[in-house]
């Protein structure tokens, strides 16, 4: 990930999340990110273009931020579908 983002966009992406500016999301997104802070549900943010995409998650309870990458989630996706 370091070689394709840099700690300042990093680090801009998740001030911008933690201030609700969930980036590059539909409308419906917005609207589901604000349900989600009042129900307990995941937070997703996007932001960056082409191989600088990233994604910010943030799970229901606010333990747990997670960036990432599209390589991530390729890598990710492909680990769990060896497995079946």
């Amino acid at each position: 990930m370091q070689d394709r983002l840099t700690s300042g966009v990093y680090f801009a992406g998740l001030k911008r999340h933690m201030n609700c500016d969930w980036g590059d999301i539909s409308p419906e997104g917005y609207e589901e990110n604000f349900e989600a802070m009042e129900n307990g549900f995941d937070i997703f943010s996007a932001y960056g273009k082409g191989d600088r995409r990233f994604w910010i998650i943030t799970n229901g309870d606010g333990s747990r931020t997670t960036v990432l990458m599209p390589d991530d989630y390729l890598n990710a996706t492909l680990s769990l579908s060896e497995r079946t």
